[in-house]
């Protein structure tokens, strides 16, 4: 289950996530990161409540990233989710 929720703050948007991030939910998060009322690049997500995070969470939220999402409290886990792959 992910719970997903939108607050305004300080010109920006940001959208909490709490639970599992898996691939079925993903359709739902893009859903509200493109219904926001501001540019992706004011645009925060917050992973503080996150448990898990598939691949296809992961990808998605690097997919984020590389287009000016911030993403912010995230534990060191997601921290190191998160980084570039190196071979």
């Amino acid at each position: 289950m992910l719970k997903i929720t939108q607050a305004m703050q300080n010109g920006g948007a940001t959208i909490k996530l709490e639970g599992r991030l898996l691939g079925p939910w993903l359709d739902e998060v893009r859903r509200e990161c493109n219904q926001a009322p501001h540019p992706l690049t004011s645009l925060s997500i917050d992973l503080s409540a996150v448990t898990f995070v598939d691949a296809l969470g992961t990808e998605f939220l690097r997919e984020l990233i590389g287009r000016g999402v911030k993403i912010k409290a995230y534990s060191s886990f997601t921290k190191e989710l998160l980084q570039p792959e190196t071979l």
